[in-house]
Parts: structure tokens; sequence; C-alpha cells
């Protein structure tokens, strides 16, 4: 399942606005984003430049901690993460994975990113606002997954994120139409597998 970038950067997106006090214009922006909808448009590169994936779906995003991420193209793909669940489900292989949220892992794990209340991620981040309404994010340390994300806004809106992993490999995420703090179903938080669905169970 080709879903861990994809992975990170919704729990990215998920972390309290405490964390980013240090930084007080990202902070406004956080503090303001309660609920995201959105179509996403997502690319990959390699260190030389050359496209290695492309795929574009929607996804919704609540704060603090739900979200739901579905690749339609070129595969059919869902991430669902609720308060104690993370699923993360494949159609095209009728196969389902339940994984308990846990907090004890690294310290750029998505475990502990979902963590809004673990202040240690404060000490792991660099952010610099290079110009308005961008901004840049390095790890402090050099064994994290990614060397550098950036964050574009438009406004109040989250308009792009572009990651750099250690071995120069670029994912690049696009979003548009953009609905912010408007009312989502529960039930898109909510995954129930099929009876013709394998359920691999890490709980």
């Amino acid at each position: 399942m080709k879903i861990t970038k994809i992975f990170y950067f919704i729990l990215f997106l998920l972390l309290s606005s405490d964390v980013f006090a240090q930084n007080t214009a990202l902070s406004d922006k956080l503090t303001k984003l309660h609920s995201m909808q959105a179509h996403f448009s997502q690319t990959i590169h390699d260190a030389h430049g050359r496209v290695l994936d492309q795929s574009e779906g929607t996804m919704a995003l609540q704060r603090p901690g739900k979200f739901r991420w579905e690749t339609i193209k070129p595969h059919q793909q869902l991430v669902i993460v609720s308060e104690k669940v993370i699923w993360i489900y494949d159609k095209d292989l009728a196969q389902a994975v339940k994984q308990k949220r846990r907090s004890e892992n690294n310290s750029f794990s998505p475990a502990l990113l979902l963590s809004s209340t673990n202040q240690k991620i404060l000490e792991d981040f660099i952010i610099t606002e290079n110009k308005k309404n961008i901004f840049l994010l390095k790890p402090r340390k050099d064994r994290e997954l990614f060397k550098k994300i950036i964050l574009q806004f438009n406004q109040e809106a989250l308009q792009s994120m572009t990651m750099e992993d250690q071995l120069g490999q670029n994912t690049s995420v696009q979003f548009s139409n953009i609905k912010l703090n408007k009312p989502i179903p529960e039930q898109d938080f909510i995954f129930k597998p099929t009876h013709d669905t394998e359920v691999i169970d890490q709980t």
C-alpha cells in the first residue's frame, strides 16, 4: 500500500496549533483551521526530477485527530484516522489494515504527530517564513524521514505542501475545491469493512 508520504502529510496537519507557538503567523493560520475538505493532486519526483508516481483524490480533516484521505486515481485507497484507530484500506486488494494509534514511536512518527499534547515536537522543527504565506519546516535531527517540508497558504487555506526526503525524492501535493470549517458528517471518519474484505488487525 503506497500511503506512507500521504499518511505523514495528513497526520502533520492534525497537529495542535500550540505546536507552532514559536511561529505566530503559522500558529494563527492553524488555530483558525477546524476542518478542511478538498480535492488533491499528488506528484512524486525522484532526485533527478523524473516523475515516479501521480495520484489524485479527496480528503477531509477535522481537528483534533480525525481525517479521511481517499485516493481515486490510479488506484483506490483509503486512510481513515479516528480517536483510537487507524484504517488503511486497499480496494483493489480487498484488504484493510487496522492499527492502534500510538504515542511511543520516534519523534517524526505519524503517531507522535497525532499527539497534540506532546511538546517534544517543539524541539524537533525549525520553522521559518520564507515569504508571506510560505513556511519552511526543517527537522533538527538528520535521521528524520524528511529533510524539509514547505507549506503554502492562500490566505487561510492550505494550498500546497512539498516534502523532500533524505534521498532527494520530492512529494508535492496541490489542493483545489477547498472548503474550510464546514460541517463534515461523522460517518466520513468511520470505516466498516465489507464481508469480503480481508482485515489485518495490528492492534
